[in-house]
């Protein structure tokens, strides 16, 4: 047989020694089915790997990497750039929608509440993160302290601040006449409105 002639597996003859054995299982039918197992055995693993992998991974679990002064705020459109008063949505997937304010993530999740799409009742997975404005950083929505300061320019005017410690919300809304809320809270007083 020639270098270029193929065998009946297809590879050509000077590749088959090193990526075929179809010459010892014509001659040995207990390594076909050792081999078959092996394979079988193989994409199993192959299939959970890639289960674990994808899967086991929490993208949703953290906040989100916003690119300040490149992204836009998933509401209002405007260029998310202010940290201090930025917020987020993660879903399951990891995908986040960047907001550069409180207020627009609260009227975001106000209008897609409203919307037609979403009276199937399917409601997605996901976090809802904010920025804590005492001491920076991201912190879960669900367990901020929120303070609607009308003194405080946030970027598109609602004033809602959030606060990681319940004190600090508390300073806050006793230099305002303001009232302390929790998230659920806020979204149900958006709701009303």
């Amino acid at each position: 047989m020639s270098p270029q002639e193929t065998r009946a597996c297809g590879l050509p003859s000077l590749a088959h020694p090193l990526l075929c054995r179809c010459d010892r299982a014509t001659r040995d039918p207990t390594y076909v089915r050792a081999f078959d197992d092996r394979l079988g055995t193989s994409a199993a693993l192959v299939a959970a790997l890639i289960l674990l992998v994808g899967c086991g991974a929490e993208p949703a679990a953290g906040p989100p990497e916003i690119q300040y002064g490149l992204e836009e705020c998933g509401y209002c459109r405007m260029i998310v750039s202010e940290e201090k008063f930025a917020a987020a949505i993660v879903d399951a997937a990891g995908s986040a929608i960047s907001f550069d304010d409180v207020g627009c993530l609260v009227e975001h999740l106000r209008e897609r509440a409203e919307s037609p799409e979403n009276r199937a009742g399917d409601t997605p997975t996901e976090s809802i993160w904010v920025h804590d404005h005492a001491a920076g950083g991201w912190i879960v929505a669900e367990s901020a302290w929120f303070v609607r300061d009308r003194r405080t320019t946030t970027p598109m005017g609602y004033g809602l601040l959030a606060f990681a410690s319940r004190q600090e919300a508390e300073v806050l809304a006793s230099e305002t006449a303001a009232a302390v809320e929790t998230w659920g809270q806020v979204v149900t007083a958006a709701s009303a409105e």
